[in-house]
């Protein structure tokens, strides 16, 4: 199991768990913090992450604008392939 999963099932046992981890995450990852994500399930291979439908996130036509979606989609499969991984490897590159 993944060190993100690991601190994700420790944060949801205690009240209010989501909310932190989605909070320390986007502390973590400033990017993310743009769509203001809420990360409702992560498990091995699954993760589900919700945002609001709010203005910041609107192009000029009133939708919601395609950089968001795209944002909101880089999150949910890097944090599902992050929940999939064992401890001694990593899916981003380093160096």
């Amino acid at each position: 199991m993944g060190k993100t999963l690991s601190i994700y099932r420790k944060l949801t046992k205690i009240p209010g768990g989501k909310k932190i981890f989605s909070k320390v995450l986007t502390f973590r990852v400033p990017y993310f913090s743009t769509i203001h994500p809420r990360i409702e399930e992560l498990q091995s291979g699954f993760c589900k992450v919700a945002i609001k439908d709010r203005r910041s996130i609107h192009n000029h036509l009133k939708t919601i604008n395609a950089g968001a979606l795209c944002t909101l989609s880089e999150l949910t499969v890097g944090l599902a392939v992050e929940a999939s991984l064992p401890d001694n490897l990593r899916w981003i590159p380093r160096g």
